[in-house]
């Protein structure tokens, strides 16, 4: 469940974040990569690198820090997928790379209220993921 992992991520987050304000930094990354290696142990979805990718993720919010950062993390997750699963899922994962557009072009602030578009949205996009797995089974 990939939820779990997220879950994991807030815990390296508030980690880092606790132990950055006591200006402990090197144990504050440790941290991080503790929860990483937990993420491997218990083989949570993504393991070492969904929690990174969080991490990653908060850490280079800047735009002109996060490009490169957000396209490494992708590209290790990637990794991660194809020797865990094969080079499909790691196409997929590669397919997030998408998503850099829409996240470049966030100003930080609220936008308009969509609720009812996002919650037609989850079942179209499940819909859509059942069409391709039925007319593309090999994928």
């Amino acid at each position: 469940n990939v939820l779990f992992t997220l879950l994991l991520g807030l815990v390296a987050l508030m980690l880092y974040d606790w132990f950055q304000r006591r200006r402990r930094l090197p144990v504050a990354f440790l941290s991080v990569f503790a929860v990483c290696f937990l993420a491997q142990a218990i083989q949570a979805s993504y393991g070492f690198s969904g929690v990174l990718f969080v991490f990653i993720c908060y850490v280079c919010r800047e735009k002109q820090v996060f490009v490169p950062w957000f396209i490494l993390a992708v590209c290790c997750t990637a990794m991660t997928a194809f020797a865990a699963s094969g080079p499909q899922w790691a196409l997929v994962q590669l397919a997030s790379l998408a998503a850099l557009p829409l996240l470049l072009r966030y100003n930080g602030e609220r936008g308009r209220p969509l609720k009812f578009l996002f919650y037609a949205a989850y079942p179209a996009h499940l819909l859509l993921l059942y069409l391709i797995h039925f007319y593309f089974p090999s994928l």
